[in-house]
């Protein structure tokens, strides 16, 4: 079950994006958003879960304990980013979505690392089906509902 884990690497090519630009006075474009949102997303360092799995094929609950501090950073990143980069008033109830949603990814990354600092494989477990089952998807659904472009990136 472990192997699944979390795995929102491809995720983080978000399409997302953007500060304001120009004129104060000038309400911010959905483009100008996308943008400004992905230049600062594509600045976010990326945990490698790939490279994870290949150091640890079999990855105990100490080795997931080391790593997820990472990724639970990351989420706190994308959150500021999002809750900071001004965007259109169209898009406040699609941006509002997208903050929910990774929060709630965020929420089980976080849950997972307190279990695999315990110790608590069934909690860890429940916290990566949580994502998997159904948290990662609403995310991406909630990204993908706002803007289908991903962002240029040069973080992977």
């Amino acid at each position: 079950m472990r192997a699944r884990m979390m795995m929102i690497s491809t995720l983080l090519l978000i399409p997302m994006a953007v500060t304001a630009c120009g004129d104060d006075d000038k309400e911010v474009t959905h483009d100008e958003f996308y943008v400004a949102a992905c230049a600062k997303l594509t600045g976010i360092p990326e945990p490698d879960f790939n490279q994870f799995f290949t150091d640890h094929p079999d990855a105990s609950l100490a080795d997931w304990a080391e790593f997820l501090p990472g990724v639970v950073s990351q989420m706190d990143q994308i959150i500021d980013v999002l809750e900071t980069t001004p965007h259109p008033p169209a898009d406040d109830a699609k941006v509002d979505a997208i903050v929910a949603a990774v929060n709630a990814v965020r929420g089980n990354f976080s849950a997972g690392l307190a279990a695999a600092k315990s110790g608590d494989d069934v909690a860890f477990d429940a916290a990566e089906e949580k994502n998997q089952g159904a948290d990662v998807a609403a995310m991406e659904a909630a990204f993908q509902a706002l803007e289908s472009r991903d962002c240029p990136t040069t973080n992977s």
